[in-house]
């Protein structure tokens, strides 16, 4: 009934604990679908070492391609009638498939989704989803409410794929797959993507995956492209979402939010690159089209409102420089307030 997918690629760390966790569900009518992205250590040897004693077990070794490349492979196998997905460093609870799976069939939906929990050095955090428990939830209120916490930003766990079970059928039917160039927000817009697609939901609030955080968090893995991705995960996501925008016309939550990863991106930009390149970097970074525009929202925030963004008027500094176009400015500004980023 459910194909579950577990990109694998220098893991072999926690391996056995997400892989031991999946198997020990009480919900047994699964695959397990290990995708082998080319890891260089013991990875490939631990899932075939599997897959010989559970015959549930699917091991796919290929190279080296990145996890969303990874995920969709491991769509394009699937032949469950439903499909998870699990990251190869975490863990879930044992009966976490079959109270997603319960969900759906008891209230007919086109995806189940859960709480979760916050792992950080070993301490254990629940984060909860904001929407309702154990009921149907139509069309209108997809549109009406999960797509205005999402502009919001008010969406603990909306975003993830691991925290949902999916429908295979419209998955496949509308070709939704993970974006293989983007190393940011990919599984923000393929979530998005399946919510526009489907007529129902419904949800559990017990927190049935153990999602291990990184105090680096998104940026564990610095590239100087990342501001490109960024700034098209908040380019489709507006795209996608204006016309059931009532709330916020100018996304101003989501602005602030991608503002933060610009700022977040800039930061890592001074501690990651050479002193030769910072400038350079920095300087088309902010000369760039989209952050321009998320610059503009920001910039237009009224004084009055700064508190309900929980922000001072320093806040307002870098965008300022960079409407009115003073690069040189906002670079020797960054340089100088780098704690403020």
């Amino acid at each position: 009934m459910i194909s579950i997918i577990v990109p694998v690629y220098k893991a072999e760390t926690y391996l056995y604990r997400c892989i031991d966790s999946i198997l020990s569900q009480t919900f047994t009518s699964f695959e397990l679908i290990l995708i082998d992205d080319g890891s260089p250590d013991l990875c490939g040897t631990i899932c075939d070492e599997y897959a010989r004693k559970d015959s549930r077990v699917k091991v796919i070794h290929k190279e080296n391609g990145g996890v969303s490349k990874a995920r969709n492979t491991g769509i394009e196998a699937a032949i469950g009638k439903y499909i998870g997905f699990v990251d190869s460093d975490d863990y879930v609870e044992p009966t976490m498939y079959e109270k997603l799976y319960n969900s759906i069939m008891t209230y007919n939906t086109d995806l189940a989704m859960c709480s979760y929990t916050s792992v950080i050095n070993g301490n254990k955090i629940d984060v909860f989803h904001n929407l309702c428990n154990n009921e149907y939830l139509d069309r209108e209120y997809i549109e009406n409410v999960v797509f205005t916490n999402i502009i919001l930003c008010n969406t603990p766990g909306y975003f993830s794929l691991w925290n949902k079970l999916f429908k295979s059928e419209i998955i496949k039917k509308n070709n939704i797959r993970l974006d293989i160039e983007m190393f940011f927000g990919e599984d923000l817009l393929f979530v998005l993507d399946y919510l526009l697609n489907i007529k129902s939901m419904s949800c559990e609030a017990l927190p049935l995956y153990n999602y291990i955080t990184s105090e680096t968090g998104l940026f564990s893995k610095y590239r100087r492209e990342f501001i490109y991705d960024i700034m098209k995960c908040r380019r489709t996501l507006i795209v996608k979402l204006t016309k059931f925008n009532e709330i916020d016309k100018s996304f101003i939550s989501v602005n602030i939010k991608y503002y933060a990863y610009i700022c977040r991106y800039l930061k890592e930009v001074l501690n990651k690159e050479n002193k030769s390149y910072q400038k350079k970097i920095i300087l088309n970074s902010l000369k760039n089209h989209d952050v321009i525009k998320t610059i503009s929202v920001i910039s237009s925030i009224k004084r009055i409102n700064l508190i309900k963004y929980q922000w001072s008027r320093r806040n307002l500094i870098l965008p300022y420089l960079i409407k009115y176009k003073l690069y040189w400015s906002a670079y020797k500004f960054i340089k100088i307030k780098y704690e403020w980023l």
